[in-house]
């Protein structure tokens, strides 16, 4: 996989959510243009096609459904993660740690810090 594959496979698996070019676009706030430009760099490196598109709709085509299948959780695990670890400070980044120190989380929350 390519390093910016990824975002790639998040702008579709966003396009199939909206069900459209426009309002992925808006959602992510880029261009139409350049979700199409996007998704079909993408489909020609995978070498099959992700959406069926109409002048009024856009659908995922049998691979993409199969791919989303995977690739839902997946982002949605993502999203999780990165989330939960904007809740938590590394105690090096927090405090003086003299060396040999152990290294360790530390989550906010009520009223003050508590370890992982």
């Amino acid at each position: 996989m390519r390093p910016d594959q990824l975002a790639d496979l998040a702008i579709f698996a966003a396009i199939t959510s909206e069900r459209s070019f426009t309002g992925a676009a808006r959602k992510l706030g880029v261009t139409q243009s350049a979700l199409s430009q996007t998704v079909k760099r993408l489909e020609s490196e995978l070498g099959f096609r992700l959406l069926s598109r109409t002048t009024r709709s856009v659908a995922p085509t049998a691979a993409g459904e199969r791919l989303l299948g995977t690739l839902s959780p997946a982002l949605a695990g993502l999203d999780a993660e990165l989330e939960a670890l904007s809740h938590c400070w590394v105690l090096d980044f927090l405090f003086n740690r003299r060396p040999g120190d152990p290294i360790g989380l530390y989550f906010k929350g009520g009223t003050g810090l508590s370890k992982a």
